[in-house]
């Protein structure tokens, strides 16, 4: 395993074991070494959610969604800002993107 991927796996743990102030910081530096990781980039934006800085949280999701577009969890967290601040049709055009087959089975 690489030196990247154990960093990125031990602020994994850090997050799962509620420890979210460490492994908001290991995430940082993640994304200092890979500044396009989408885990890096929707931890920090559901921190900064968090802490109402809504305009910092979308536009680390718009980074992530630039660099992995079809990533479901980068596309389902922007649905959830999205309709939380108003914006139904990108919150719904946002939701279908992470779950199209969801969409699917509601038009049979």
């Amino acid at each position: 395993m690489t030196d990247l991927a154990a960093r990125s796996r031990a602020a994994r743990t850090l997050a799962e074991q509620g420890r979210i102030g460490e492994a908001e910081q290991a995430f940082a530096h993640v994304l200092r070494e890979v500044p396009d990781d989408a885990d890096a980039l929707n931890f920090l934006a559901l921190c900064a959610h968090g802490r109402g800085r809504a305009e910092e949280a979308f536009d680390l999701l718009e980074r992530a969604r630039r660099s992995h577009p079809a990533d479901a969890v980068t596309l389902g967290n922007l649905g959830v800002l999205y309709r939380e601040r108003g914006r139904l049709d990108e919150a719904r055009d946002a939701l279908a993107a992470a779950f199209p087959e969801r969409v699917a089975a509601a038009n049979v």
